[in-house]
């Protein structure tokens, strides 16, 4: 079903008419996006949310960030030596390299660095009392983007002061967009002051891409992440991770998971509707076959059609598999013979 047919049957169900009034039809929509939240945000559906992306490195930048589409990154693959990267925490890289000045190489590991308005800082040129040049750049691809005022937050190198900046856009040409270029060794903020209609995309003084903001949206974040050892070259990566959470806005969306299961979302919002309403029960009642819908999706989404595991009875493709290691016995995991 689409966002509209959902809406359409909640209002049918709360004997409404076809168009009520803007203020209960933007808490229906409100309470269809919440139990869609409630759905796919638990670990059992993960995989309804998974989004593979494809990157480049530059040489001598270890600090990335994959876009808003995600909320979390799994895995990083490594396409140019057909490798995974191994994961690895803060405390170690620190351990390893406390000033981040070992040498460049070949990435073997990455460290996950928080969420970042950026999914890369501006590369500083000049050097120290030698003028450094982080002059900041920012543009539209629609014309008609001439009225929003963007913001910028970042931080001075030598008190660490998180000095703000804003102007307006105008545009496809190029606005300056932080005034004090010989001061910024980090972006903090970026937003718009409303919704833009085209992309606006804020690069540095080579012309590198910063960070973007996408229509609806009125600020940029990112998953940012560190390559470990920082490249040395231009290499080909892939992440594997999870999206975030969709949110339905046009009448022709849909939920992104089997159709048969659309109707879990109408028992929410309606369960939501009556709790605030003050009838309990009903609320409690449709919670319930919420919940039930719930369990449902998931033995949809996590057993294939032949998983049906029976007790000492393992198909010739069973394998033996320990999360202990070598010293730890195996348990047995496997398919049940046809």
């Amino acid at each position: 079903m689409t966002f509209g047919e959902l809406q359409r049957g909640v209002f049918d169900d709360l004997q409404y008419q076809a168009q009520p009034k803007p203020g209960v039809q933007d808490r229906i929509r409100r309470y269809l996006n919440e139990g869609l939240e409630r759905v796919l945000r638990r670990p059992r559906l993960k995989s309804l949310r998974v989004g593979i992306l494809a990157f480049s490195t530059e040489a001598g930048m270890g600090f990335y960030g994959a876009p808003m589409a995600f909320d979390r990154i799994d895995y990083i693959i490594d396409l140019t030596n057909h490798r995974r990267l191994a994961f690895r925490t803060r405390d170690w890289y620190r351990a390893i390299d406390p000033g981040a000045v070992m040498a460049n190489g070949t990435p073997m590991y990455w460290i996950p660095e928080g969420i970042s308005p950026v999914w890369r800082q501006p590369i500083v040129t000049g050097g120290v009392g030698g003028g450094i040049d982080n002059s900041l750049y920012i543009e539209s691809n629609d014309p008609r983007d001439t009225t929003q005022v963007f913001e910028i937050h970042a931080l001075r190198p030598w008190d660490g002061d998180n000095r703000p900046t804003s102007a307006m856009l105008n545009g496809l040409t190029k606005v300056p967009a932080y005034a004090y270029a010989d001061q910024l060794i980090q972006i903090t903020h970026f937003t718009l002051s409303s919704t833009a209609f085209g992309t606006v995309t804020l690069t540095d003084n080579g012309g590198r891409q910063i960070a973007h903001i996408t229509t609806p949206n009125l600020s940029s974040r990112y998953v940012s992440f560190r390559l470990f050892p920082t490249p040395s070259a231009v290499m080909q990566f892939e992440i594997e991770g999870q999206y975030a959470i969709p949110r339905m806005i046009h009448p022709e969306d849909e939920p992104p998971f089997p159709d048969n299961y659309h109707e879990m979302l109408q028992c929410y919002a309606r369960a939501r509707f009556y709790r605030k309403d003050g009838r309990v029960a009903q609320s409690q009642a449709e919670m319930a076959e919420f919940e039930r819908y719930a369990v449902d999706l998931t033995a949809h989404i996590e057993y294939p059609p032949n998983y049906r595991p029976v007790a000492s009875r393992f198909s010739a493709y069973g394998s033996r598999w320990s999360d202990l290691g070598s010293n730890y016995p195996a348990d047995r995991i496997g398919l049940v013979g046809d």
